[in-house]
Order: C-alpha cells, then sequence, then structure tokens
C-alpha cells in the first residue's frame, strides 16, 4: 500500500469514527489554542473559551509528533491565557497549543486533593482508583463525546513584490470512549491545510498536507487495564513521541506498568513507514500528600530502521510539589547504544538534561531557574551519510532565572534573562525581558502590559518594546486585544539595521454556546515595506 492510500485510510477511519460515535477518553479533551502573541517571559494564548482552564494547569505541543509540556498557566481571562515557558520551546504567533481537559470532579477519587501548585507534568491516562472508594462500574463505562471542529484562513499580504500567500487550515480532533457503556473508546486528532492558489500540489502530495497526529482505540480490560491500538501519544512516555502500533498498561496501586510495540512516524511525512519498528517498556510511580503530589516515570525505548538498530535509550521525569512553595520538574535521557565506527556496542551517554525549580517565599513574590543541557539525538541508520558530523558538534546549554513580583493588587512585575551556549560553535546568545502588567486598569476596565525584551547573540543587537491592551467587551461573549511593538535590530557584522513598526488587533466572539469565531490582523510595517496578515478561526465544538 503506498502512503497516499495510507493517509486517505487514515482519514476515512477518522470519519468513520465519528459516524459511529465513539466516545471520549476518560482523561479529558484535547483543547486546541493559538499563540497570539509572545514576548521572552511570556506567551499569550487565546482559546474559544478557558472555562475548563485554571491557574497552574499545564499547555503542551506537538513538536515532530511528540506531546510536550511547554507552558504554566500564570493568568487568564475569558477566551485567553497567559502561559510561562517550560522549557526552550520555539513559538511563535499562530502555533498550535494544546490542553488537556482534567476529569469531572465525579470521576476523581474521593480522598484526594488537588495541588495548590500543580506541576509541569503529564496528565496519567487512567487515574488509579483505590479499592475501598472505587467508582462504580457504571459509571465508569458512562458513554461521553467531545470534539472540535475548525477552519482557520490565512492571508499574508506584502507590498513587495513577493507573492501573497492564503491558506486554510482544518482540525478535527476527538476524544471519545465507552460506546453504548461499553469497554471501547477512540481518539483523534486530525489536521488538513492548503494554499488557496496551489492545490494541484496537495493532489500530487497528500503527505504536505494531511497529519494525522491521534487515531487510536482502547479496550479497558478493567478499570486498572487498558490496551490501545492506532497512533497515540502515551502521556507516561510523550518524549517518545507518536506510537503506531500496540499499547498496554496496568496499575497496581501507585505504580503503573507498561508496554509498547510498534512503529514511528515517517520522518519527512508523517505517515506510516513500517521500517521504522520501535519497542519498549515504562514503570511510572505518583504518590500525593496534603502539599501536592510527587510523579516518576522511568521507559526504555529500541527504535529501528529496516530492521538494524537505530537509537536505544532510556528516558527519566520527575515532578514534584511535595514541599510547600516548591516546584521541581526534571529529565534525561541516556543513550544505550552506539556504533561510531560501524561496530555497534553499548553505551551511557547523556543525550539531555533539563532541571527546573520554582519557589514562592509569599503570594507576591515567584521566583523560577532552570537548566538545559542537550546533545544532537543520533539515529544510527537514518543519519548514516552525516552521524560524525553530529557527533563532533557540542552539547548546547541552557541558563534561565525569572522573577515575578507583585506590589499591589492588579500589578505585577517581573523580569527573566536566558542565555545560551555551545562551546566553540559561535552560537552564544543572551534575552532580558522586562514588563509591568495592571490587570484591571481603573476607567477602562483592561489588561494592559509595557514589555521591552533585549537580544544579543554572535550577529545581532535588538530590543523589542511595545504595550498590549486586553479585555471583555461584552461579558462572556466578546474579547478584544489591541497590541503595539517596536523593533530595532542591528546586525553588527554586515553594518544592517531593521526597525519595524507592529500593530495588532485581536477579536474574538462566542456566537452559541459552542460555536465561536475570531478575527486577528497583526500589520509589519517598515520603511518601504509593509506586511498585513489576516487570520480568521471559525470553531464548533461537541
Amino acid at each position: 500500500m503506498t502512503k497516499e492510500k495510507m493517509k486517505f485510510a487514515f482519514t476515512i477511519i477518522a470519519l468513520l469514527i465519528l459516524v459511529a460515535r465513539v466516545a471520549s477518553q476518560t482523561s479529558g479533551e484535547m483543547i486546541e489554542g493559538t499563540v497570539s502573541y509572545r514576548n521572552a517571559q511570556s506567551v499569550y494564548i487565546k482559546f474559544n473559551n478557558t472555562t475548563a482552564i485554571s491557574k497552574g494547569d499545564t499547555l503542551f505541543v506537538f513538536r515532530e509528533g511528540k506531546l510536550m509540556p511547554a507552558l504554566i498557566v500564570s493568568n487568564k481571562s475569558s477566551v485567553s491565557v497567559v502561559g510561562i515557558p517550560i522549557f526552550e520551546v520555539a513559538l511563535t504567533v499562530a502555533d498550535k497549543v494544546i490542553f488537556i481537559s482534567k476529569l469531572k470532579e465525579a470521576e476523581k477519587p474521593k480522598t484526594i486533593e488537588a495541588p495548590q501548585e500543580p506541576l509541569p507534568r503529564v496528565e496519567d491516562p487512567i487515574v488509579p482508583i483505590p479499592e475501598e472508594e472505587g467508582i462504580p462500574e457504571k459509571q465508569l463505562l458512562q458513554e461521553n463525546i467531545r470534539g472540535r471542529l475548525s477552519a482557520s484562513f490565512y492571508s499574508n499580504v506584502l507590498n513587495s513584490g513577493t507573492n501573497d500567500i492564503q491558506r486554510l487550515r482544518y482540525t478535527f480532533s476527538m476524544q471519545a470512549g465507552h460506546l453504548h457503556n461499553s469497554r471501547f473508546s477512540a481518539e483523534t486528532y486530525v489536521s488538513f491545510r492548503h494554499q488557496l492558489d496551489d492545490w494541484k500540489a496537495t493532489e500530487n502530495d497528500l503527505s504536505k498536507a494531511l497529519r494525522v497526529y491521534s487515531l487510536a482505540v482502547k479496550y479497558d480490560l478493567s478499570d486498572r487495564t487498558i490496551i490501545a491500538l492506532g497512533r497515540k501519544v502515551n502521556t507516561h512516555i510523550s518524549n517518545v513521541g507518536a506510537i503506531d502500533g500496540l499499547q498496554a498498561e496496568h496499575a497496581i496501586g501507585k505504580l503503573t506498568f507498561g508496554g509498547f510495540a510498534g512503529m514511528r512516524p515517517d520522518h519527512q511525512d508523517y505517515g506510516l513507514n513500517t521500517d521504522l519498528l520501535q519497542f519498549g517498556a515504562f514503570a511510572a510511580h505518583r504518590t500525593e500528600s496534603k502539599h501536592g503530589l510527587m510523579q516518576n516515570s522511568l521507559a526504555i525505548v529500541e527504535q529501528r530502521n529496516a530492521s538494524m538498530t537505530d537509537r536505544r535509550f532510556t528516558y527519566f521525569q520527575h515532578s514534584s510539589t511535595l514541599v510547600k512553595n516548591i516546584s521541581i520538574f526534571s529529565s534525561f535521557e541516556v543513550d544505550l547504544y552506539e556504533r561510531p565506527d560501524s561496530v555497534a556496542k553499548s553505551a551511557f551517554n547523556l543525550t539531555s538534561m533539563y532541571f527546573s525549580l520554582q519557589f514562592r517565599p509569599s503570594r507576591k513574590l515567584t521566583l523560577f531557574g532552570s537548566y538545559d543541557a542537550r546533545k544532537n539525538v543520533i539515529y544510527y541508520e537514518t543519519y548514516r551519510n552525516f552521524i560524525d558530523e553530529l557527533i563532533e558538534q557540542e552539547t548546547r546549554q541552557g541558563l534561565r532565572f525569572r522573577i515575578n513580583y507583585r506590589p499591589m493588587k492588579h500589578v505585577t512585575i517581573g523580569s527573566s534573562v536566558g542565555y545560551r551556549f555551545q562551546k566553540d560553535q559561535g552560537s552564544n546568545s543572551m534575552n532580558m525581558n522586562h514588563y509591568i502588567t495592571h490587570n484591571r486598569v481603573p476607567w477602562i476596565n483592561a489588561s494592559v502590559t509595557a514589555s521591552a525584551t533585549i537580544l544579543e547573540n554572535d550577529y545581532l543587537h535588538g530590543i523589542v518594546y511595545g504595550v498590549r491592551m486586553s479585555r471583555d467587551l461584552i461579558k462572556q461573549k466578546v474579547f478584544g486585544e489591541l497590541e503595539y511593538r517596536r523593533v530595532d535590530y542591528s546586525y553588527g557584522e554586515h553594518g544592517l539595521d531593521l526597525k519595524q513598526h507592529i500593530a495588532g488587533v485581536t477579536l474574538s466572539w462566542r456566537v452559541l454556546k459552542k460555536l465561536s469565531l475570531s478575527v486577528d490582523y497583526e500589520g509589519i510595517f517598515q520603511k518601504e515595506t509593509s506586511n498585513n496578515r489576516v487570520h480568521v478561526n471559525v470553531v464548533q465544538r461537541f
């Protein structure tokens, strides 16, 4: 079967799932938001509705098929949230961000209290239920359907003679489970995009337009044992990315054990690739106290290419809020296999390490620090033609510090500094951000933020400063944002300067309870050129 036919089959299966009304997983609904603005300290994400989102929740992004924790919610309005970055994840305006809604209160174990400061963590797909306070079988198998269908229009109009770009993007997501109160569940998340004036290119290569991020069915053997088949990201081991194949897991008290066997999505078009075999196992532990919780997970994974070992590694992740006012998150990846001179042997090479600590000594003051070190991940079969070049590159390291202080009600000030360096590679960079926010300015009842960001690296010196205002125009119905930014970059080696004025406006309208419409405009103005961007998004939830 060709890759195009496989892609088409994926789409047909997704539509059949919708018609069949298989129902949503107990882990909750995937809610999609869009980055509307960012600076070095915060990322602003627009949702159609933020009722299900709370301060301290974790937001995720898809990176190469991997569902990665990216942001912690620090503030929100009726249709947008402010997120603080966890990792050094590159996010730009119009990027998609995912929120996984939590279980309904009736579905949670009654004895567990929610932590005051939730960690940047991946939610468990199955919450172990204590036997003495288990939820009745009938309630566990209750049918529930949640989904989201959206259509987006992007227009980029330039006056520099370059061809204008108009694109359409459609996304369909559904969390589904317990069909007719049975033990069967399903999930899907599919995206299709194309340029309006280049449909022939889409017909010739469907893989460039269609992306299937998730398409799987699940069966609950019991309230503690599940199996899943299809394309699915396992939230216990999200760093592995999407898995095409079979997954299983079983909970014993606070421990969860699991394994998987299948394939990785294709590197180029994210389609099915039967050569990219992978299998592995994991164990996860979760404990809770009156102050919060601690989660640890350990996995070992073997990935192959045409039956030859491509990569073998182990992954460990830790998160905890057991100490009052302190949140810790860390992760490690260690490669266990190498073949630098065509001789396979065992190894123990630290590929990536991340550690972050947030300390909140008072309700007004929050301190945050993180360290990130990453080497190139080497797939010995996939990268066989330039392995030596990858091995020689030094580890990239990054440090980040942030302080937020609330001197008075409704006012927050903050500063952050980030430094990234790589020995002998000439790629050191530093950025600083300072901001002040008043989230309820008198007379206009709006949130206003003034910010300045300074950028320094080996070839660029720049500053970006601006102001942003947002408010509900009609409570719970219409939301608006205005922003202005000034960009002043200097490229030292080339003697070039870049000066831009950027203006933006956003209007979001909750037309009906489950239907919403938003329109974004951003204009970038330079001395002789201008760039006008319009983004229109319609979302129907069900």
